[in-house]
């Protein structure tokens, strides 16, 4: 594994509160530099008895808000403990650094916002799993659904003098693009201050959406084609516009001013996107085959009439997204120290025994008795049938659950 993919491996990983804590006492309190010399400066202090998942967390905490090159020192940190050597390379991972890069803004007061809506103090809501089922939602008239892109979710803020980010870990983070940055201020100096919430993604060579930037490159170089990722912004609804907080508002009227701001932004750069909005069966029907048929992850369905509220509660935004079946070879069995846990993940490869990854959710303490004792009755002829959400540029399985065994 190339130190591009490992740093892949880790997309999903979340940063644990030991890490924040060691960051804020050790690298901010400390005074060091942010930037390799400041990682090379923490690993001399404190790295003599680092594991890898220790480097990692300070990689993805340096990495998420926006010291790119004290992350490569962990991220290379962590590959050397990993697998015992250094990785022999790091330019592919030079290279995309600048695409996913973002700076840690220092804010003072935005006059023009209110002060419980100013960035990092909005707790995003968040959408969950249906419950209910495709059909029954497409049916049921009290909710809207919205195409969904396969990116991160980011508020924009917006005003006429500057425009900042805010990630769904609360983060805030600069616009990672100039030109998006323009359009934004632009845009707020016509119609006012606003907040935006939005996907933002990259997009491949072939149309492809990706995450990240470094994810959208390094498909690129996959396919010999070594032009650069293009950035896009696509917003669900505005939560604050025209002077107004939204967020008591009805969810389709947040969706209606959220579009008249990014039809004006579309209009400045075709960097933003307003994304297609259905009611009614047929609308709905239409919109969810036509994100199926074009490989796109899935789908938002809301409340019309539902107010917005923090995180996760209660059904009101519930997402839909389109799965996979695929039914894999068993190669081993990843150790826990979770209790009662056998095992914390499948490894798992093709039929032709190409290298999928792992599958670390889905299966119940029953299932994992049951994969235990088939693996160990026949290591090198165990399946188990899989969901996922297709392959990410790695050729690893996205977002995977366990189904079952399979006799093979």
């Amino acid at each position: 594994m190339d130190l591009q993919a490992y740093i892949n491996s880790f997309e999903k990983k979340k940063i644990k509160t030991d890490i924040v804590t060691r960051w804020k006492t050790r690298v901010l309190d400390g005074g060091l530099s942010l930037d390799a010399r400041g990682a090379r400066d923490y690993l001399a202090a404190y790295g003599t008895s680092m594991g890898a998942d220790k480097a990692v967390g300070f990689a993805l905490q340096a990495q998420s808000l926006g010291h790119s090159e004290m992350a490569m020192v962990f991220w290379t940190k962590a590959y050397t403990l990993e697998f015992g050597t250094p990785p022999s390379s790091n330019a592919v991972v030079g290279d995309t650094a600048p695409a996913v890069s973002v700076e840690k803004e220092t804010l003072a007061t935005i006059s023009s916002l209110p002060a419980n809506m100013q960035p990092g103090k909005i707790v995003p809501m968040q959408p969950v799993d249906s419950p209910f089922g495709v059909e029954a939602l497409l049916n049921d008239d009290h909710y809207c659904m919205q195409a969904k892109r396969d990116g991160k979710k980011f508020l924009i803020f917006g005003t006429a003098n500057d425009a900042w980010a805010q990630a769904r870990s609360m983060n805030v983070v600069a616009i990672p693009s100039e030109e998006m940055k323009d359009a934004i201020k632009k845009v707020a100096a016509n119609l006012g201050a606003f907040i935006l919430e939005t996907e933002i993604y990259y997009l491949s060579f072939d149309g492809k959406e990706h995450r990240t930037g470094s994810q959208a490159l390094t498909w690129n170089q996959k396919h010999d084609n070594w032009s650069k990722p293009t950035i896009k912004c696509a917003p669900f609804y505005a939560l604050f516009a025209g002077g107004y907080d939204l967020r008591e508002d009805a969810q389709w009227r947040r969706i209606e001013v959220g579009r008249t701001i990014t039809e004006a932004l579309a209009g400045e750069n075709n960097l933003f996107e307003a994304l297609e909005t259905a009611r009614g069966h047929e609308e709905k029907l239409a919109l969810y085959l036509h994100q199926k048929q074009h490989g796109h992850e899935g789908v938002v369905f809301s409340v019309i009439h539902s107010r917005y509220h923090e995180d996760k509660m209660g059904t009101d935004i519930l997402r839909e997204k389109f799965l996979m079946e695929s039914i894999v070879r068993v190669t081993g069995l990843q150790s826990t120290t979770a209790a009662g846990k056998l095992f914390g993940a499948i490894v798992i490869v093709s039929d032709n025994g190409d290298k999928l990854g792992k599958v670390g959710t889905g299966f119940s303490r029953e299932d994992e008795r049951d994969v235990v004792a088939a693996f160990q009755a026949n290591p090198t002829n165990t399946w188990i049938e899989i969901a996922h959400q297709g392959y990410t540029e790695n050729g690893q399985v996205w977002h995977s659950r366990y189904r079952g065994l399979v006799q093979q």
